[in-house]
């Protein structure tokens, strides 16, 4: 890395006491940057003074690395630690959240759903309050430079569970599992939005289902288009998509859009490395019977290599089961990967 401009007139700075006072005056005298900087070479010499020691040299280096880092957004350096996994043949990535709440509490748990169904031994078993909720959510690259330079086509899948794990009186059954596979293709933009940098572009494909039967199945199709924003420490991510028809003898769950809306919109702010603080709202868009939803999470540091997890629930759509039904629910646990 080459010098500073002024750093040999710093360093021979002390050696002006011992300088001829005529020709250093002489020196001083001379206006232009670089003649003055050769009178001083000439005055002192030039060893030791115009080139950097290894150690100096990689210091600098490391110096310049991390004022570079300081400006990169939270989101940038996710997505360059990323890249170094891309070239692994087996890369499994984490997507979205992953996280276990040994304990959550539901207001109101969605009875309507299950009704005349046997939960366990006793029919009508009624829910419990508390039940255990868990998420699983990874991702690998399947092809990378897909179609343009820097871009990544990739398989994701999600996996969302509701556990009645105290509910004893039932044997204890998972009640909602939501399967959501899917496919997207993800482009860097270098754009920049409201002072924002927006990271990237997804186009993709997703399929919600909770492979149940009749009358308890729920499921549904979409495309979408995700853009990711971020600003130092935020994040905002805005995902509108359009709901794939289909007949109406097939369709488990025709008003959906009635309560779920057309879009997600996030955010996160993240500090001191290990404490994140998400949202997540979504809203029908409708004048009439207005419906909205907004998931809360707070991410903090635990001891050991685990984070700590707290999450707030309010509004429609926590899982297909509960899609048409206003869920407040929450839950304390630890989380293994955060949004970003």
């Amino acid at each position: 890395m080459p010098l500073p401009a002024n750093r040999p007139l710093l360093l021979a700075l002390p050696l002006l006491a011992f300088a001829p006072s005529g020709l250093a005056a002489d020196c001083n005298t001379i206006a232009d940057d670089q003649l003055r900087l050769e009178c001083y070479d000439a005055l002192f010499g030039r060893p030791l003074v115009l080139e950097e020691s290894p150690v100096e040299a990689a210091e600098a280096e490391e110096l310049v690395a991390a004022l570079e880092s300081e400006q990169e957004s939270e989101v940038k350096k996710h997505l360059q630690r990323e890249d170094l996994l891309f070239g692994h043949k087996f890369a499994i990535l984490p997507h979205d959240k992953t996280y276990i709440l040994p304990y959550t509490y539901m207001k109101s748990p969605n009875q309507r759903s299950y009704r005349g169904l046997a939960l366990g031994p006793d029919q009508d078993e009624p829910l419990d309050n508390e039940e255990v909720k868990f998420q699983i959510s990874l991702k690998i690259p399947l092809v990378e430079d897909f179609l343009l330079q820097d871009s990544t086509l990739w398989f994701g899948y999600t996996q969302l569970s509701l556990w009645q794990m105290y509910n004893t009186d039932a044997s204890a059954p998972f009640r909602e599992t939501n399967y959501s596979p899917e496919v997207a293709w993800s482009i860097p933009t270098g754009l920049s939005v409201l002072g924002a940098d927006v990271e990237l572009f997804n186009l993709g494909f997703v399929h919600q289902s909770n492979g149940r039967g009749e009358p308890l199945s729920r499921s549904w199709n979409r495309i979408y288009a995700e853009f990711v924003l971020a600003r130092n420490r935020w994040a905002f991510s805005l995902k509108p998509w359009y709901r794939i028809p289909e007949d109406a003898d097939d369709d488990d769950n025709p008003d959906i859009e009635d309560y779920l809306g057309y879009a997600d919109l996030k955010a996160a702010y993240k500090w001191n490395d290990d404490w994140m603080l998400s949202a997540t709202f979504r809203n029908n868009m409708q004048s009439e019977e207005n419906r909205n939803s907004v998931t809360l999470g707070l991410s903090f540091p635990l001891p050991g290599r685990l984070n700590g997890y707290l999450e707030y629930v309010n509004g429609y759509g926590e899982t297909l089961i509960d899609y048409n039904h206003r869920t407040q629910r929450i839950g304390i646990g630890v989380i293994l990967t955060d949004w970003y």
